[in-house]
C-alpha cells in the first residue's frame, strides 16, 4: 500500500494547485502522500484518523518544503461500534473545539486551517446544483 500511495504522489500533476481528497482517503499513510508529493498545492481537504500526528509532522514538512500551501481542511474520521464517521472542520463542527484549537496551534505559521465551506471548489453552478438534487429526492 505505502508503495501505491508514493507512486500517487509522484505522479500528480506538477500544475496541480488544489487537491480534495476529504471523500475518498482514508488517512493512513498520508505522511507518505505529503512526503512524496512534489505538486504545488495550495489547497488541500484531506481526512486523517483522530488525533494523528503523524499527518500534522508530515503536513508541516510539506509547508516547509514546498512553500505553496495556503490553507487546509481537515476532516476527522472515528472509529466507533456503530461504525466510521467523519467530522470536518466546519461552521457546523460538533467536535470538541479544543481539538480543533490544537491542530490550528500546531499549523500555525506553516498554513492556515478554514472551514470545510470556505475551501470547497463547486464544480456545479447553482442551478445545477438544485436541479442535481432535485433529481435525487
Amino acid at each position: 500500500m505505502k508503495t501505491y500511495i508514493k507512486n500517487f504522489a509522484e505522479i500528480l500533476p506538477s500544475t496541480l494547485q488544489y487537491l480534495d481528497l476529504s471523500n475518498i482517503w482514508e488517512g493512513s499513510h498520508v505522511d507518505i502522500l505529503l512526503d512524496h508529493c512534489d505538486a504545488p498545492l495550495k489547497n488541500l481537504l484531506i481526512s486523517i484518523e483522530y488525533h494523528n500526528s503523524d499527518f500534522i509532522d508530515a503536513l508541516i514538512r510539506f509547508c516547509e518544503r514546498k512553500k505553496t500551501l495556503n490553507c487546509v481542511n481537515i476532516g476527522c474520521l472515528e472509529y466507533s461500534r456503530s461504525g466510521t464517521s467523519k467530522e470536518r472542520f466546519s461552521r457546523y463542527s460538533a467536535l470538541n473545539d479544543n481539538y480543533w484549537e490544537e491542530i490550528q496551534s500546531d499549523l500555525e505559521g506553516h498554513v492556515e486551517l478554514v472551514e470545510y465551506e470556505s475551501i470547497l471548489v463547486n464544480l456545479l453552478e447553482e442551478d445545477e446544483i438544485y436541479e442535481f438534487y432535485k433529481l435525487e429526492l
